[in-house]
């Protein structure tokens, strides 16, 4: 089965941004941090990175389950790594929130000017996340639809498998 355009090129993209570039700004504060607060928000910002790949981990093993003969507990296994994969780019963007607040709120207020500039750097990774939320969120309905099946009829496939590895 054809998968969906947000689908392959989540995996071409990968989701998983080139972490120098996106972590240089972060870097070079952490190299000349004057407050704790600057160090607090440049692992915020390493946090979200790291979401960012385990979504990936997500994705890539969506793309698995879907490239099997897919009966539908395996359409199932998809979407709730689609689910999975949702939930780590929700916590991505917030690490993101969170390393702007801790230069906002507790952060050297003679650095504000340096402050700004890298709050806006991760508006450009949090905008890029919420791309990423679509596309992951497109597949979802795309999972649903090419099957013909509700996101809560998937769930409830999983569920009596979800009790058998937790006895």
């Amino acid at each position: 089965m054809t998968q969906p355009m947000e689908l392959t090129m989540m995996e071409g993209q990968a989701l998983e941004p080139v972490a120098s570039t996106v972590l240089h700004p972060w870097m070079l504060l952490a190299e000349q941090a004057v407050v704790d607060a600057e160090l607090y928000a440049v692992v915020a910002a390493l946090e979200a990175l790291l979401w960012e790949r385990s979504a990936l981990y997500w994705l890539q093993v969506t793309l698995r389950w879907l490239s099997q003969d897919c009966p539908l507990w395996y359409v199932a296994q998809a979407f709730s790594c689609l689910l999975a994969a949702q939930a780590d780019v929700q916590r991505a963007l917030e690490r993101w929130q969170a390393a702007v607040h801790w230069l906002q709120e507790y952060g050297e207020p003679s650095r504000a000017q340096r402050y700004r500039a890298l709050a806006n750097d991760a508006l450009v990774q949090q905008q890029r996340l919420e791309q990423k939320m679509a596309q992951v969120r497109h597949a979802q309905g795309w999972v649903c639809a090419t099957w013909g099946v509700s996101a809560s009829v998937l769930l409830e496939l999983l569920e009596p498998h979800a009790e058998e590895g937790g006895a």
